[in-house]
């Protein structure tokens, strides 16, 4: 019985944490499948609550307040369904793990940096939160040429006059 309990704590800590974020539709759906081995009442009584809760994680100005509020809930709601329905328990863990890896996902941070350096012979680069990718391009006098992102390594850009790298 405590495996039940501690695997409805997990999978509600996932239901509440998605609430309010671009995670939620997808975990929203895997929640209403899973109650749908109850009965058709059950299945819109859950559908009811979890509008309502993420409406209201949405509406609060402390997000985190209200998933610890709407916690305790949900660890009664699922552990009540596990104990009605204990081949259910496989399902849920694969709804925790979808749901986290969709969160991982949704603060996963998506960053597009540009560096110009205009001037003949000028070098731009920059680093955010990791590895050097360079991408140079050269211009004299011709159209430019890119050559190739990839790892930077010091190296010089191919067709600069000599000193110009």
């Amino acid at each position: 019985m405590l495996e039940l309990a501690e695997l409805a704590t997990t999978g509600a800590t996932a239901v509440v944490a998605a609430m309010a974020t671009t995670a939620w539709d997808s975990t929203r759906e895997s929640v209403v499948r899973l109650f749908r081995r109850g009965d058709t009442a059950e299945e819109e009584t859950v559908q009811v609550q979890l509008a309502s809760h993420d409406d209201l994680v949405r509406r609060t100005e402390d997000t985190e307040r209200a998933r610890r509020a709407l916690l305790p809930l949900w660890e009664l709601q699922l552990e009540a369904f596990l104990i009605r329905y204990p081949e259910a328990a496989d399902d849920l863990r694969a709804l925790i793990t979808r749901s986290q890896d969709a969160l991982r996902q949704a603060q996963r941070p998506s960053v597009v940096q540009n560096i110009t350096a205009s001037a003949p012979g000028a070098t731009a680069a920059g680093v955010t939160h990791g590895n050097a990718y360079l991408t140079t391009t050269t211009h004299y006098g011709g159209p430019p040429e890119a050559t190739a992102p990839g790892p930077a390594t010091g190296g010089s850009a191919e067709g600069a006059p000599e000193g110009a790298a």
